[in-house]
Formats: C-alpha cells, sequence, structure tokens
C-alpha cells in the first residue's frame, strides 16, 4: 500500500475522532437536570483522545498493526456515538425528571453507592441499558425509555427490569449461580443423549472418554445450554427486581408493553414470552399480589425450526427452571438486605383517593406507591377513557415532586 494512501487513511480516521470529539464536547458543555451526564461525556471525551493520540504515529506501524488500531477505532467510534446520543437526549423534556432522585436512590441501594444513573428517551419501543458498553464507564447506568411513553408514568416500572441488568452485574449474580448452571447444564446434556441421536445418529455418550466426535458434541451442547440459560436467568433476575419493587404494577407495565409477544420466533436470550409471564405471576402470586389468568394475556413464542437450536434452548429452559426459585432468593435477600422493604398499600389507597379526585398527594409518597396507585386507578377505571392519563401522568409527576419537595425540606431542618 503506497504511503499516500496510508496517509489518506490516517486522516480520516482522525477526521472521525475529530468530529465525535466535537460532538462529546458539545454534550459535556451542556446544561443538565443531573450531573452524571457531563461527567460521562467528559470520560468519552477523554478516551477520544486517547484514541487521536494512538494514531499520531500511525504510518510507521506496520500494515496488521494500522488495521488493527482502525478496526478497534471504529468499534469505538459506533459505541461512542450511540451512548453520546443517548446523554444528549437525556435533556429533553419528555423524560421524567421528577423520577430522577428516587430511582438514583434505588440504584445506589441496589446496585452500589458508587453508581451514578442517566435516563433518556429513546426511538425505540423497548426499554433498554448501557450497564458496561464502554467497559471505562463502569460505574453509570445509562437506561433508555421509549419516546412516545417517556413521560407516561404506567410504564415506569419497566425501567426497574433495566436498573436489574447493572444490579446483575454490579453484584456478581452470574459469578454466583454460573458454577450450579454449568453442572446442571452438563448433567442434562447427558440425559438427553437419544433426543441428540435425532441429529447426530453416531452419537455414543458410554464412549466419551475416548471418542473425541462425543466429546466435542458434549461440549458444544452444554455450553451452548448454559451461555442461553444464563441470559435468559439475568432476564429473569431483572423482572425479579421489578416484581419487588413495582408488585403489580410491574406485571402490567410488562402486560402494557410486550402482551402478546414482540416477535416472531424466540430469542435465544429471554425465557418464552408466555413462559415468562407465568413465571412473574407465580412469584407475585408468592408475594399475594398475582393477576388471576395473568399469562393467557400472552402468547408462546414461535418454535425454533432449527433441530439443534431447538436442543439446545429446551436444555436451557430445564436449567432455567430448575434455579428459578435461587434467582428470586438472590434477588429477594437483595432488596431486604439493603433496606427496602414493601410498599404502605394503606397509603396507596390514599393516594387513589386524590387522584381520583384530580389532585396530587400531599404527603411523602414513594415512586412506587405512586405507580402503583395510578395503575390501580387505570385497570378499575381510566382504561375506559384514556384521554385522562394524560392528567393522571400530570398529577402523578407533581405529586413525586412534592414529595422530593418535602423530603428536602426534612433534611435542611
Amino acid at each position: 500500500m503506497s504511503g499516500n494512501t496510508t496517509e489518506v487513511e490516517k486522516a480520516s480516521l482522525r477526521l472521525k475522532l475529530d468530529r465525535l470529539h466535537d460532538q462529546a464536547l458539545h454534550v459535556s458543555s451542556s446544561e443538565y437536570s443531573y450531573a452524571a451526564v457531563g461527567e460521562a461525556a467528559s470520560i468519552i471525551r477523554n478516551l477520544i483522545q486517547k484514541h487521536i493520540a494512538r494514531i499520531e504515529d500511525y504510518h510507521t506501524f506496520p500494515r496488521r498493526l494500522q488495521e488493527n488500531i482502525t478496526q478497534r477505532s471504529i468499534r469505538f467510534i459506533i459505541q461512542a456515538s450511540e451512548i453520546l446520543g443517548t446523554l444528549s437526549r437525556s435533556s429533553s423534556i419528555r423524560n421524567p425528571f421528577e423520577w430522577y432522585a428516587e430511582y438514583s436512590y434505588l440504584a445506589s441501594k441496589l446496585a452500589g453507592d458508587d453508581t451514578k444513573l442517566i435516563f433518556s428517551s429513546e426511538w425505540s419501543y423497548i426499554p433498554f441499558t448501557y450497564p458496561k458498553n464502554l467497559e471505562q464507564l463502569p460505574d453509570f447506568i445509562i437506561i433508555g425509555m421509549p419516546a412516545s411513553e417517556s413521560d407516561n408514568v404506567l410504564t415506569t416500572p419497566a425501567a426497574a427490569h433495566e436498573l436489574g441488568h447493572s444490579i446483575w452485574r454490579h453484584r456478581n449474580v452470574e459469578q454466583t449461580i454460573g458454577v450450579h448452571l454449568q453442572k446442571e447444564a452438563q448433567d442434562l446434556t447427558l440425559k438427553s443423549e437419544k433426543e441428540l441421536k435425532r441429529v447426530f445418529s453416531e452419537l455414543d455418550f458410554s464412549k466419551i472418554s475416548t471418542d473425541l466426535f462425543a466429546q466435542h458434541v458434549f461440549s458444544q451442547i452444554w455450553q451452548t445450554a448454559f451461555k442461553y440459560a444464563m441470559m435468559q436467568s439475568e432476564e429473569v433476575f431483572c423482572d425479579f427486581i421489578g416484581v419487588l419493587l413495582f408488585e403489580d404494577a410491574y406485571l402490567r407495565a410488562f402486560h402494557y408493553l410486550i402482551a402478546p409477544n414482540l416477535s416472531t420466533y424466540r430469542s435465544p436470550g429471554y425465557p418464552d414470552t408466555k413462559k415468562r409471564a407465568q413465571i412473574l405471576n407465580k412469584y407475585a402470586t408468592s408475594l399475594r399480589f398475582g393477576i388471576d389468568r395473568y399469562e393467557d394475556f400472552f402468547l408462546p413464542d414461535h418454535s425454533e425450526p432449527d433441530p439443534l437450536e431447538s436442543i439446545y434452548l429446551n436444555l436451557a429452559d430445564q436449567v432455567l427452571e430448575k434455579y428459578l426459585d435461587e434467582l428470586f432468593k438472590i434477588a429477594e435477600n437483595m432488596f431486604h438486605q439493603n433496606g427496602l422493604v414493601s410498599v404502605n398499600r394503606e397509603e396507596i389507597d390514599n393516594i387513589v383517593q386524590h387522584f381520583t379526585n384530580g389532585v396530587p398527594y400531599p404527603e411523602i409518597a414513594s415512586i412506587r406507591e405512586l405507580v402503583i396507585a395510578s395503575w390501580k386507578i387505570y385497570v378499575e377505571d381510566f382504561h375506559k377513557d384514556i384521554s385522562k392519563t394524560r392528567a393522571l401522568s400530570d398529577i402523578v409527576l407533581k405529586s413525586a415532586e412534592y414529595a422530593e419537595f418535602l423530603r428536602s425540606d426534612d433534611a435542611r431542618n
């Protein structure tokens, strides 16, 4: 490759990084409702500068190293651009800033005191999180809510699921259950020889100690089943966090966003949608706020046509089923050990009365109680006239804002 071509390549990479740096500078210097946004943008700016410094001697490097630097920089640009966009949109008036203080409190309690929370709105229908998209932002929890729903208080519990992903990582839940899930995946794979023979007709696990083919199949099957089971375990754990925090309101929000299901074929990283609803309601019922025939609102995902993929999913489902109680116990212990308690149902009844009369709640109430009360009103009355839900959201947000004022006033006194 000619020297001139290398210089052009270097200049193009530098230009892309410079333009990204300009955007990061703009984001970090803008005004936001909370400092975490500027902090995250400043960290990304510093990372961009490191990438720029790395290409100063680009033309002197061997071609293979140049290619490696270019690939790493492009991947970084893609990741950083997405996160900067989310940070920028966090200032949108669509975002429920009234929730921020209390959600930050919940994040610090459950994920750790060092966590920094950022709420944003996204033109994506499904809520998402960036728990560790960039390893240099490990303490930031970036939650994106659907732009069309971000000011709808009824969807607020969905953010608890996204918070769960950061709790999973910060509290090392994967390490806690990993050994057990792995052993179960291995045991179930050995017991599935008959089913596996439909795909691998010559398979004989009785010769696994000497047969390289049997060893290869065994390793491939259990490792894939284990990977799927771990991903599904994380999703269910996050659902449990949602249930523990928002009780039946989480089930309602899950139904609102997901039912009857979202895709034609099942994603291996999630339980079957109908089964997931059954799991949710089973454990909600154990806490006495389940919903009668809840799973009937959902449809099962279509079966995977690939017979081998179907085996992976079947094994993963069995592994997950085995450890559901343990997952729930881990989530429940985190909830109680970090000083969180169940909501006050008497308080919720009082809130319902005020909201039904069209007035904000005049006392300190938690985000959890305000949202549960909102769902109670919606299910019992406002679903008959959905135009009332905007007024309901306004009243709830005013109540949250006033509750935060009362907390601050108490702290000053």
